[in-house]
């Protein structure tokens, strides 16, 4: 099913769809059956971008990118302590699409540059935006290291 479906589906059902470009909200949520919410999970990312078109003020979907950076380094850090309420590596992996498209749309149509952290600022390690990687070394989207967490 694509988000265009979805989004159809829920609007039949007479459930208002919202996003805070982080989360999804459903009104009212009981209507939506269980299938139709894990291809709502499963399409997360696609649903929120449909729901949330970037803001003429360029502020606002920066404000959106450090938010999510800074889920996705807290997730990170939970998964590296083995800690069982980080994200599932699908979820991660969507949320960190979702990011990087929302970083692109952010210079495209805003013509941004440079770091979502302003010109004197940088990305946490291993989370750069494409601001920082342009400035770090061009060519290299994303460096991640994979660790071994008993060692």
């Amino acid at each position: 099913m694509t988000s265009a479906e979805i989004l159809t589906r829920l609007d039949n059902l007479g459930v208002s769809v919202h996003s805070d470009g982080l989360m999804i909200l459903l009104e009212p949520g009981t209507l939506v059956p269980p299938a139709l919410i894990e291809e709502i999970r499963e399409h997360k990312p696609e649903l929120i971008s449909a729901l949330v078109s970037p803001s003429k003020d360029s502020h606002a979907v920066v404000g959106r990118l450090q938010e999510g950076q800074r889920w996705l380094v807290d997730q990170h850090n939970r998964w590296l302590s083995g800690d069982p309420s980080a994200a599932t590596d699908e979820e991660f992996s969507r949320v960190w699409n979702g990011w990087w498209d929302l970083d692109q749309i952010l210079r495209l149509d805003h013509e941004y540059v440079g770091c979502i952290y302003g010109q004197d600022g940088h990305c946490p390690d291993g989370f750069p935006c494409l601001g920082c990687c342009a400035s770090m070394s061009p060519g290299v989207v994303a460096q991640l290291v994979l660790m071994d967490v008993d060692g």
